[in-house]
């Protein structure tokens, strides 16, 4: 027969490894989800010694199963040499399971309708960047926060 100290030692030990596996299980990254949010633009000011232009549009991101399924958004370019600005509206999506993967971490890279995406998936948020390029002269560049929708 054991002594109560060691059944307290390996109720304890049992205790532990528990505590320290659920902040990892908190933070796991989810297999399926919506994330919402705006996607900001900063462009140089128009005139010398203006403020820098802020531009904001809508970005969703879905993910299916560990696979990125649509993409919905607008990416801007400023494009200073034929003093304009150029959109990229990016509207894809794939079949399930076959759309671009997201890693073990929650990380993921794609270009989609000519724009190029990046970041983060979490549990209750995902940020990154999207980028776009027209010709030589059009760059479009744009940093995203998105919130989990349940």
């Amino acid at each position: 027969m054991r002594k109560p100290s060691t059944h307290l030692a390996v109720a304890a030990a049992l205790l532990a490894t528990a505590s320290a596996a659920a902040p990892a299980a908190d933070a796991a990254v989810p297999a399926t989800g919506t994330w919402r949010g705006d996607l900001t633009h900063e462009f140089p000011p128009v005139y010398p010694g203006g403020d820098p232009i802020t531009y904001k549009s809508k970005l969703v991101i879905t993910e299916f199963e560990g696979h990125i399924q649509t993409v919905v958004g607008t990416v801007r370019m400023n494009c200073p040499a034929l003093v304009a600005i150029r959109d990229v509206r990016v509207l894809q999506s794939w079949r399930s399971g076959r759309g671009p993967r997201v890693s073990r971490r929650g990380s993921f890279a794609f270009h989609a309708d000519g724009a190029y995406f990046h970041g983060t998936l979490s549990k209750s948020s995902t940020i990154g960047g999207a980028s776009a390029t027209y010709g030589e002269d059009c760059h479009g560049v744009g940093r995203f926060n998105l919130q989990r929708r349940w």
